[in-house]
């Protein structure tokens, strides 16, 4: 069952622009990157996104959505570092910042 994230435990690039990029596929799309969001409680979480227009100082809730349901470990039970997928490398080789990871980091637990 996921849980709420605590606004205290949350943080990071909490709000992007959209960008043109292409995707896995080669075709333009507009996306919205967010980096460095960081959780500091374990648990099963889904995050909330909400796209606004702004115009003229007046922001209108446009759309809502919500993530895949994601896990946050503890230091002593992370599983290690997956590399990163062909989608994030893409975008990065497009001039977006995102930090690519070339090959996972899985720890030995025994």
């Amino acid at each position: 069952m996921e849980e709420s994230i605590p606004d205290t435990a949350i943080s990071g690039t909490l709000c992007s622009s959209l960008y043109k990029l292409k995707d896995i596929d080669n075709t333009y799309g507009g996306f919205f990157i967010f980096p460095e969001i960081s959780v500091r409680v374990e648990g099963d979480f889904r995050l909330k996104f909400k796209l606004y227009d702004i115009t003229f100082g007046q922001a209108t809730l446009m759309k809502c959505t919500y993530s895949d349901v994601f896990t946050v470990y503890s230091s002593k039970r992370f599983p290690g570092i997956e590399e990163s997928t062909f989608l994030s490398r893409s975008f990065s080789d497009q001039g977006a910042r995102i930090r690519i990871r070339r090959g996972s980091k899985m720890l030995n637990i025994s």
